[in-house]
């Protein structure tokens, strides 16, 4: 095998170092840079993606406390709001209250009216019937009629 003969080592060793010197002059000159231009380049986007996730998180915090801001002051507001709604519907309430008891005394003082008017009415009525009674039991009993005023003079 003229491989493994000893006296082809010296050409193989010198062709094979010729070989490996023009591979490393091709690879060093033209392969290597691209290599090296690609990892710079690709360098240079992952930084930019980093920055602009950066970025875009501290946009998003601020955001986020914004909106709790926002969120606080509506709270704030909310509150504010509902604590003039309860005071107006108190004040609504103690108006209303106070109008309803000034109609109930009116009512009361229009109900002790007509009660007095009734008692006074129902007095003179109850004294007309008591004379006009009087009359027909005297004049059963006696016989003859008596005059009304003379009764009405008695009974008053």
């Amino acid at each position: 095998m003229p491989l493994l003969d000893p006296s082809n080592f010296s050409s193989q060793s010198f062709w094979l170092l010729v070989f490996f010197a023009i591979q490393y002059v091709i690879i060093a000159r033209f392969v290597n840079p691209s290599f090296q231009k690609l990892f710079a380049t690709r360098k240079e986007y992952i930084e930019k993606q980093i920055e602009i996730a950066d970025q875009f998180t501290k946009e998003a915090e601020m955001l986020k406390e914004e909106y709790e801001k926002s969120l606080e002051e509506a709270k704030r507001q909310n509150i504010e709001k509902m604590n003039l709604l309860i005071e107006k519907i108190k004040q609504d309430s103690a108006n209303k209250l106070e109008h309803l008891e000034h109609e109930l005394q009116m009512e009361h003082e229009r109900s002790e009216k007509r009660i007095h008017n009734f008692i006074e009415n129902s007095s003179e009525e109850l004294n007309e019937i008591a004379i006009d009674t009087a009359i027909n039991v005297i004049s059963k009993i006696s016989g003859k009629k008596p005059e009304k005023a003379e009764l009405t003079k008695y009974l008053n």
